[in-house]
């Protein structure tokens, strides 16, 4: 009876592991490799290396963004990190967010 009590921390400490730091990270890359795999035509996304691009093409290893000069370039797709749909699309001018602070009508 010695021993299992012994062990006892032990394996609680394996559990808390495992709940705190591997679960979490299964998770997180499941939900990676769904968004990657969910890629499609349009979408507006970024890459792990922060370039911000529209999907054109779609291949079974890579995807190819059009970028800001109509540019084409071709990724892995783990490389793209995530879709936003907070960008808008590459054939519209970016419209400013803050206004004129010197503006004398505010």
């Amino acid at each position: 009876m010695q021993g299992a009590a012994g062990l006892l921390p032990y394996v609680v400490l394996v559990v808390a592991f495992y709940f705190l730091l591997i679960k979490p990270q299964q998770v997180r890359a499941r939900k990676q490799r769904e968004m990657v795999e969910a890629l499609s035509f349009g979408d507006r996304v970024i890459t792990v290396g922060g370039l911000h691009g529209t999907v054109v093409r779609v291949t079974d290893s890579t995807v190819v963004l059009r970028v800001f000069d109509n540019s084409e370039l071709e990724f892995e797709k783990a490389a793209v990190a995530r879709i936003t749909a907070d960008i808008p699309p590459l054939d519209e001018p970016a419209e400013l967010a803050a206004e004129d602070e010197d503006d004398p009508q505010a």
